[in-house]
Formats: C-alpha cells, sequence, structure tokens
C-alpha cells in the first residue's frame, strides 16, 4: 500500500491533475469516480489508485483487466484526488490518438470550437455531443485543454466515446469541410435566422465561439450562413454550452423527421 506522500506515483499523479504541459509531455491524464473509471476502455489505463477502505467496493464489481492496481491511504487519497470529496478510486490513462478521423456518413455533423475557455462549458459539450451522435468534436488550438481534470469530470465518460480532434487551425480544416460539401453554420450574433430556420439534414458543421468574445472574424468569413437563438428577453446570448446544444438538438430534430 502506499502510504508516503513523498513515493514517485504520489508526485507523478500530482503533476498529472496539475499540469497541461506534463500531461502532454507524459501522454497521460488522470480520471477519477467509480462511474468515469467504469466508462475507460481498457486498454488505456494505466494504473488505477484505490483507497484501502474502498477495496471491497472494487472486488464486488467484479471487473478483471491486467492493469495495475495500487492501494494507497487516506492521507495519499486526499493529495492525489482533485476532488473536494474523493470518491476513492482513480486511474491515470494513456491518451487517444487524436489525429484526423474520418467519419462513417455522408452527412456527418460536427461541432467545431474556437477558442472555448471554461472546462465546465468544454465538458458539457462533449457530454451533448455523445448524447446527441455527434460525429466529430474539433476544438481549435487554444481551447482549454480537453484533458484538464474539470473537462474530464464534465464529460462524463463522453471524452471516451467522442472522435474529437484537438490544437487545429480551425480556418485550415473549416476549409476543408466547405470542399468536401458540407455546410458551415456559424452560431452568432449578426444571425439574420432564426436556428430553427436553417435546415440541417445534409452535412453540417456547427461553428461555435469564445464565451466572451464570440466567433473571430476570420473563421465566421468560412461561414455559409449565420443562425441565432431567438431571446425572449435583453438578454444578449446564451451560454456557449446551451447554444450548442439547442442547435445539435435542432439538427436531430430535423434528421429524425426527414
Amino acid at each position: 500500500m502506499i502510504s508516503s506522500l513523498s513515493n514517485a506515483k504520489v508526485k507523478e499523479i500530482q503533476k498529472l491533475q496539475n499540469s497541461q504541459k506534463y500531461r502532454q509531455q507524459s501522454g497521460k491524464f488522470v480520471a477519477e469516480g467509480w462511474r468515469l473509471i467504469k466508462e475507460i476502455p481498457f486498454n488505456q489505463i494505466e494504473c488505477i489508485y484505490i483507497q484501502s477502505s474502498q477495496m471491497d467496493k472494487w472486488t464486488a464489481l467484479d471487473i478483471s483487466g491486467d492493469w495495475d492496481i495500487e492501494q494507497v491511504s487516506d492521507q495519499v487519497m486526499k493529495a492525489i484526488s482533485n476532488e473536494t470529496t474523493s470518491q476513492g478510486i482513480l486511474a491515470t490513462v494513456h491518451m487517444k490518438s487524436h489525429k484526423q478521423q474520418a467519419y462513417s456518413t455522408d452527412h456527418p455533423l460536427i461541432i467545431a470550437l474556437e477558442n472555448i475557455q471554461d472546462p465546465g462549458n468544454l465538458g458539457t459539450i462533449l457530454r451533448t455531443a455523445d448524447a446527441a451522435g455527434v460525429d466529430l468534436v474539433v476544438l481549435s488550438k487554444g481551447t482549454v485543454d480537453l484533458y484538464n481534470p474539470k473537462v474530464i469530470k464534465a464529460t462524463m465518460g463522453a471524452i471516451f466515446r467522442l472522435r474529437i480532434l484537438k490544437d487545429m487551425d480551425l480556418c485550415h480544416y473549416v476549409k476543408e469541410l466547405k470542399d468536401q460539401g458540407i455546410q458551415i453554420i456559424a452560431a452568432h450574433l449578426e444571425g439574420t435566422k432564426n436556428h430553427y430556420e436553417g435546415n440541417y439534414v445534409a452535412g453540417t458543421c456547427f461553428l461555435m465561439g469564445n464565451e466572451g468574445n464570440g466567433l473571430s472574424d476570420k473563421l465566421s468569413a468560412l461561414a455559409s450562413d449565420y443562425v441565432k437563438i431567438p431571446m425572449r428577453s435583453d438578454a444578449e446570448s446564451l451560454n456557449v454550452a446551451v447554444a450548442t446544444s439547442i442547435l445539435v438538438y435542432e439538427a436531430i430534430r430535423q434528421r429524425d423527421i426527414n
């Protein structure tokens, strides 16, 4: 059992929790909590760390695999957990490849995110994308780290199922999508039509912008259409995660009836 805070594995987990640079260098990240641990593909798990008082719960799950399992003391779990109240289990996880991936349809539904900064927003968007069956999520350079612990938590396991491209030059990639015949729809305050007036049955990529500044002019210029979500009050805009959900499910609604 690991009981020393100076243990090398303890120090590595703390670095993975706190340093984006170290996560990128090592190709690993941390996932916490019983539900999230069960979502991880077996081949991505490096090691599972369980608070010794929680071992009975682990045994009852009857999960087998050839990864390492380490018991840790209460003090160590508190030191390596990113949660205010730890569930007593976390894992170090190998990142999967985020190289360009093909989608298996000729009318894909894609979300492209430009410079999203809030981990909770990114995690929620990924969770929505997973639930809606989105084919691909594309993250720009400058978007919050996909493997930030708060992002991982907010995805509720969606990160392990989605096709995701990260650190992309969005303008270059969106131009490629246009060349493939995919329509580019910008969520924009200058939209000339409401979101439900667009047609998203064909291959569609929604462009969603930064929480404070929206989409850049350069990226917006590539859109074939601007749409807006109508406001019934003086509110200027919706939270980007909420707005993304509305657009994605309007596309799903249209596709379900066509």
